[in-house]
């Protein structure tokens, strides 16, 4: 049955301000963003962002906010989420299974931790308004000390909206990558990650958990 006149005037009013109150937050939120709101902020990085895409969870990621610094904090891959062994094809359409080297498993963990922190400063400078990015890459390592696996700092990277207008990521390694951008990080092949002090970054981890 077709609306009456007033229905249909009221409906149709109700639709415009509904309209018209959707535009108004949506202003309301990009002013906020211009003025680098940290609510703001994040909300833009969980909305708009392909954060939720990349191989660790929401909770894995934090963004803090220190003295107009950008700076995320990501729990990234563990060595045990590397590949314990290879796979090739024979002549004869056999599978050939061989375990990995643990240098080489070494290797694909560094990869995978500039990889990711690569692709979160991407992420950040897509949608935020600022011109860098700090990265801290965290990973699960073994504390010489006292004999325990934690998570610990093991990269810093700090990306500038410039630096990467100049990159052909396309045809970059990752961990090559990172050098270039002066990345810090204390990785070899023979033990892999060891820890690094995030606090001589001007970052306390600490302070924020």
């Amino acid at each position: 049955m077709p609306l009456m006149p007033r229905a249909r005037d009221d409906a149709e009013h109700k639709r415009r301000a509904d309209a018209a109150d959707a535009e108004n937050r949506r202003i309301a939120h990009a002013q906020r963003l211009v003025e680098r709101n940290p609510d703001a902020m994040v909300k833009a990085l969980e909305e708009e962002s392909a954060l939720g895409d990349l191989p660790f969870s929401v909770e894995g990621l934090d963004t803090l906010f220190i003295d107009g610094r950008v700076v995320a904090v990501v729990d990234g891959l563990d060595l045990e989420d590397m590949p314990e062994e290879s796979v090739t094809l024979l002549k004869s359409g056999k599978a050939s299974v061989k375990a990995l080297p643990i240098g080489k498993r070494y290797e694909l963990h560094r990869d995978a931790i500039c990889s990711a922190a690569v692709r979160v400063a991407i992420e950040f400078l897509a949608v935020l308004p600022i011109e860098e990015v700090e990265v801290v890459m965290l990973t699960d390592i073994l504390d010489r000390g006292s004999g325990h696996i934690d998570a610990h700092p093991v990269l810093h990277l700090r990306v500038t909206l410039q630096a990467l207008n100049t990159l052909n990521l396309a045809r970059t390694e990752a961990s090559a990558l990172v050098e270039r951008l002066g990345g810090h990080m204390e990785w070899n092949k023979r033990e892999g990650f060891r820890a690094i002090n995030a606090a001589a970054f001007g970052i306390d981890l600490d302070a924020e958990t």
